[in-house]
């Protein structure tokens, strides 16, 4: 049997594991009280969660990209740029700017949100 567990309040897939036979645990403190266990589904936490006991999939980041400017930014979202170290996002709007021409790529990352990745070209 296929056993994956997740938490309650985010649906956050949290690990998955095959059983021979599976019995729900109780647990006496607080903070474990928020784990869920569904059956028989072998979830990706890349791209699913579990809302209400279901499997759905994450929903699309509503980022709108126009040139360097992001807008629509879920608050609260942690944005790294070429692989260098994250930020956190306290507005849902942001204007990049780069000192030298190049690729580079953007990251967006938000429970329950899909990553987003962005590529922006700087020319000049």
């Amino acid at each position: 049997m296929i056993i994956t567990a997740y938490t309650l309040s985010t649906g956050r897939i949290i690990n998955t594991f095959t059983s021979a036979m599976f019995v729900e645990p109780t647990f006496s403190d607080s903070n474990s009280a928020d784990i869920g266990f569904i059956t028989n589904f072998s979830g990706d936490s890349t791209i699913e969660r579990i809302v209400n006991g279901k499997v759905v999939v994450r929903p699309e980041m509503p980022v709108v990209v126009e040139g360097c400017n992001l807008t629509e930014i879920p608050v609260g979202s942690t944005i790294s740029i070429s692989d260098e170290a994250g930020i956190s996002i306290v507005d849902s709007e942001l204007k990049l700017s780069f000192e030298y021409p190049g690729t580079y790529t953007v990251k967006l990352e938000c429970w329950p949100y899909l990553d987003k990745g962005i590529t922006i070209e700087i020319t000049s």
